[in-house]
């Protein structure tokens, strides 16, 4: 409370007000990440298309991000439903996000892209840029 008491413009609001608009204030936050991780889905749904399509990266980690995303997705829409509605696997349904995201970035770090499909790739590209 001593945090809400030290500017003069607070000294209008009732503590019973500040409490409120403290709780007004996490809760806000709380659906806009809740809407934001339903966006991060779509973006962990196109990457893992894009690694399954690919072939630079192996295609395991694709699908891990896909389902990471689904996961993801399930979070976003587990806060908008009732709570009886969808059972409430909050943290469980992190751990494949968990999964996915941390191979992809140690697949990375460790082993990096496949070299020799990458050239070819840009070579077949820049043929084709120029026919």
């Amino acid at each position: 409370m001593h945090i809400l008491n030290g500017a003069s413009y607070l000294n209008t609001f009732a503590p019973g007000q500040l409490q409120s608009l403290s709780v007004l204030s996490l809760r806000l936050y709380q659906f806009a990440f809740s809407l934001n991780l339903g966006l991060f889905s779509v973006d962990c749904f196109a990457t893992g298309f894009l690694i399954f399509k690919s072939m630079f990266l192996p295609r395991s980690l694709g699908v891990l991000l896909a389902i990471g995303g689904l996961c993801y997705l399930y979070n976003s829409v587990a806060y908008f439903m009732p709570p009886a509605a969808v059972p409430d696997l909050v943290p469980y349904s992190y751990f494949p996000s968990l999964i996915a995201e941390l191979s992809l970035a140690l697949w990375l770090a460790v082993a990096g892209v496949d070299a020799a499909k990458w050239q070819s790739q840009n070579s077949l590209i820049d043929k084709c840029a120029l026919a």
